[in-house]
Order: C-alpha cells, then sequence, then structure tokens
C-alpha cells in the first residue's frame, strides 16, 4: 500500500507524543474512543484521519490539534495535493 508522506509525518507526531506519554496504542485507542488497529493505521501514515479523529486524538493526548500536529514539515514550493489552489 502506498504512503503519503504527510500521513507518515501525522503518524510520527500522534507516535511521538503517544509515547511522550508512556501509552501503549491500546490506551490512547481507549482514551480516544477508537479502535487499537486504527491508532496503529495513523501511525504508519496508512489512514487518512478526519478532522474530528485528530482532535479526539489531540484531547485524549492532552495537547492541543496545533501541537499534535507542530512538527509536519510544509512545503509551500510546489503545487497543493489534491488540486486546491493557494
Amino acid at each position: 500500500m502506498e504512503t503519503n508522506r504527510d500521513l507518515q509525518a501525522a503518524g510520527r507526531e500522534i507516535r511521538r507524543h503517544r509515547l511522550g506519554l508512556g501509552l501503549s496504542q491500546d490506551q490512547l485507542a481507549e482514551r480516544s474512543g477508537l479502535h487499537r488497529n486504527y491508532i496503529g493505521f495513523l501511525e504508519r501514515g496508512e489512514r487518512n484521519a478526519s478532522l474530528t479523529t485528530l482532535i479526539a486524538i489531540a484531547r485524549s493526548l492532552g495537547v492541543s490539534l496545533g501541537e499534535l500536529l507542530h512538527g509536519i514539515p510544509l512545503d509551500f514550493g510546489g503545487s497543493c495535493e489534491g488540486g486546491m489552489e493557494k
């Protein structure tokens, strides 16, 4: 399965925050009301989470959505994926 680098970066940030709290994927899933497999998919960049899912994860980790996604590099040099213009 091909993964998107932005999804992988988001997954790394979720994992970094989760591990920083000493939580397992199971514990984060329980806190956020998600399935543990889904947490794994997100952390590996294999799923594209909805905004409401990201907010639930951020709340479960005790951070803002901005803090959760802070480490994702932004590249404004090319066209936006998905066809949206700046």
